[in-house]
């Protein structure tokens, strides 16, 4: 399986079959699974889709009951040919080169091949031609029924897949923030939120093509309906150093671009030494477009900061965005936005850093904004929260989105959580990272 999978969106939870009854739908996964079986046996994605399969057409109960399927026994012919599969024929075929073939034409034209053969031809032209659509985009005219919505889905994913890729490495202190900030910045609960080491393996957080509802983690085991359960907790079982998370990123303003953002543990863990180790590897390697520093406002100036960063100066020479976190705490009359962004840059161009890019954020708060605008239920502290960040960062010193360059403002056309995602920063730090242009800031 590559990454690109994880980019991939489902249409299964508007399938044309979603509402036929439990009997059809397990005939339905039966013959799915005999396609698997023979041609993506070993495949982790075709596993996992026929999971997915499951889990949406069937209750658990259903889906246990399916384990007696054996594809020795299993007639191909007979099962397509059953009343009402004819319907839904080319269903059948678009969903099992999604599961088997999506990356690989070949393949495809042997399920073209052994499906056309089941129909005894009828129906050879008609596949050929749905071939020909969904791997060289010959629009098919013709009119074939129960299939709109699955190939508008099938053409959105190659589409978004065409497009170029950016590669964020995220790097900060532990207690910064970084998991609070990329929960902000993809709108979606994806990292732990502690005030402790969060992150020990490197994460890979992948756009999705659009919006479906599933979350996957490939975390060991591949599930393409992760839970918060599996979500924040890593598998034991896995040894390598990375897990991947592909999820539709959420903001107002649709973030239509190939984003992965690369979480690399805290780097000065005292009780997990090996944490720092694996993010400098991870700098080293060069592999990704763009690291954005996170600096801890409230403590700016650390001796594991200032270590970090001339690590980072010395390796990295791809661009770089220092964002501050947690200037929202700051008293008004006792604390100055200004000052800290003048001291960081001037910390930073000691350091070796030419020009540093330098801005202000509140993660948190950028977060709080996304759940209202979700519409996601708060507990009594967070709305409590919600209201209080809402009134500070809405006074001028506050209002984190001024510091940001004139191409990234944004004005805010809805209540008070757009208003909010705004002044914390994070909508315009958004249109930085998904948008840069901007020149290395390092000799």
């Amino acid at each position: 399986m590559t990454t690109s999978n994880l980019e991939i969106s489902q249409y299964v939870q508007k399938h044309p079959i979603i509402n036929q009854n439990r009997r059809f739908k397990i005939q339905y996964i039966y013959i799915l699974n005999y396609f698997h079986l023979k041609y993506s046996k070993n495949s982790q994605w075709a596993h996992s889709m026929i999971q997915l399969y499951k889990s949406v057409f069937l209750d658990n109960t259903d889906a246990q009951k399916m384990c007696d399927f054996v594809f020795d026994d299993f007639e191909l012919e007979k099962a397509v040919k059953r009343y009402g599969f004819i319907k839904y024929r080319y269903c059948i075929f678009i969903d099992c080169l999604f599961i088997n073939a999506y990356n690989s034409k070949p393949k495809a034209r042997k399920i073209a091949d052994e499906l056309s053969s089941a129909y005894d031809g009828k129906y050879t032209k008609e596949i050929d031609m749905l071939y020909n659509e969904l791997y060289g985009g010959e629009v098919c005219v013709k009119k074939l029924p129960n299939t709109d919505y699955m190939r508008e889905c099938w053409m959105k994913n190659r589409a978004f897949l065409k497009l170029p890729k950016k590669r964020i490495l995220i790097t900060a202190t532990m207690s910064a923030g970084k998991s609070t900030l990329l929960n902000a910045l993809t709108g979606k609960h994806v990292t732990r939120m502690m005030n402790e080491a969060c992150t020990s393996k490197i994460h890979y957080i992948i756009n999705k093509s659009y919006e479906d509802g599933f979350s996957y983690e490939h975390d060991y085991v591949l599930r393409l309906n992760a839970g918060m359960e599996e979500l924040m907790d890593d598998d034991l079982r896995n040894k390598s150093s990375e897990i991947s998370v592909g999820a539709r990123f959420f903001s107002p303003w649709e973030v239509n671009g190939r984003i992965c953002f690369i979480d690399t543990p805290g780097v000065n863990s005292g009780e997990y030494p090996e944490h720092r180790t694996i993010s400098r590897n991870m700098l080293s390697s060069g592999e990704y477009d763009l690291v954005l520093v996170l600096l801890n406002g409230g403590n700016l100036g650390t001796d594991d900061e200032r270590e970090n960063l001339e690590y980072i100066c010395k390796n990295c020479d791809k661009d770089i965005i220092f964002v501050i976190n947690k200037l929202d705490k700051f008293r008004s009359g006792e604390d100055s936005v200004d000052d800290s962004i003048e001291r960081a840059k001037k910390s930073l161009m000691e350091i070796g850093f030419v020009n540093p890019k330098v801005y202000p954020a509140s993660a948190y708060a950028g977060y709080l904004a996304k759940i209202s605008l979700k519409g996601e239920p708060m507990d009594k502290y967070t709305a409590d929260e919600f209201e209080i960040l809402s009134l500070k960062l809405d006074i001028p010193d506050y209002r984190f989105s001024r510091y940001y360059p004139a191409e990234t403002q944004i004005q805010a056309d809805g209540g008070d959580a757009e208003k909010l995602l705004i002044n914390s920063g994070i909508a315009s730090l958004e249109q930085l990272l998904y948008n840069l242009q901007g020149r290395n800031t390092k000799l």
